[in-house]
């Protein structure tokens, strides 16, 4: 049973896409990555901080799983095919991109194009994404105020740029401060 209702959401949307092929563009320590495999997909898990990463490898090969994942650190804003030594050319199914638009948009200074353009280059159908409305806060603006163009309809609206659908699937309560966004149909960048 998961931890908590966003989990549970989250879960939720990984068996009933039942994605053959997942990228996790923050994977954090894995644990939907993980999942994503246990279920049977393909994945590609990456993430900027290497100890998260290491982490899930360590795990991974602990376990001595009959699934694959892949472990990479990368930033979430490098191109998967780039210049780089080590070359990932690589689109799936389904794109998980959970806990990282506000890093991107608010942080970073990334637009909401740059995001959706993002996702929708790496999937081949389908990308589950999370949206802070109150940026770095729980139940407050952070930062205070939050600029004018960070809302919830803008991303959307990006998003439905880039795919063919881009719906809410789940907020976890009356005030909530992440919003999980289903995005269907990639069009191709």
């Amino acid at each position: 049973e998961a931890p908590d209702k966003r989990t549970a959401a989250i879960l939720h949307q990984l068996q009933e896409l039942a994605p053959r092929r997942v990228i996790d563009r923050a994977s954090n320590a894995g644990y939907f990555s993980f999942y994503a495999a246990r279920r049977g997909a393909d994945v590609l898990a990456m993430d900027i901080d290497e100890s998260s990463v290491e982490k899930l490898y360590g795990f991974v090969s602990r376990t001595k799983p009959p699934w694959q994942v892949t472990c990479a650190v990368r930033d979430v804003t490098e191109p998967l095919g780039g210049d780089r030594a080590i070359r990932i050319e690589r689109k799936a199914d389904l794109v998980l991109a959970l806990a990282i638009t506000h890093h991107l948009c608010i942080v970073e200074g990334y637009t909401f194009e740059f995001v959706a353009r993002m996702l929708a280059s790496y999937s081949t159908e389908a990308a589950l994404v999370e949206f802070m409305p109150y940026g770095g806060g729980v139940t407050a603006p952070k930062p205070d105020p939050l600029p004018g163009w960070y809302s919830l309809e803008n991303f959307l609206s990006q998003l439905r740029v880039h795919f063919q659908s881009a719906e809410v699937v789940a907020d976890n309560h009356e005030r909530a401060w992440r919003i999980l966004i289903l995005c269907r149909g990639a069009r191709a960048v």
